[in-house]
């Protein structure tokens, strides 16, 4: 696949839900969750599953995205969430950044 055709920047917002023995991270645009023992363990278990998700789109030219529900996007003003920059411009030379979303001083999140 030629990979000079495709976007270099993404950016995702993910949603960060701690429950009893584990902690859920929701990527809103793709659908696509993880859960791991904290926070950085889904944060980052999410994040391979972005990257394999993007990769098999591209590759079989699918589409990318597939938006969770309406529900998911408005709870994430009560939840803590981050926003994924990934720049993929091949499969091997990726890199992920990523920052918080604008936090209110009522502490509760929102995207800015």
């Amino acid at each position: 696949m030629d990979y000079s055709t495709i976007n270099d920047r993404y950016t995702f917002h993910l949603s960060i839900e701690p429950k009893e023995t584990l902690v859920l991270a929701h990527c809103l645009e793709l659908d696509i969750m993880s859960s791991g023992r904290d926070e950085d363990a889904a944060i980052n278990e999410l994040i391979k599953m972005i990257k394999k998700h993007m990769l098999f789109a591209f590759e079989n030219n699918l589409p990318l995205y597939s938006p969770a529900p309406l529900p998911s996007w408005s709870r994430i003003q009560n939840q803590k969430g981050i926003i994924l920059d990934i720049d993929f411009r091949h499969p091997r030379n990726e890199s992920t950044h990523a920052q918080p979303f604008y936090k209110h001083r009522d502490e509760n999140l929102c995207l800015a």
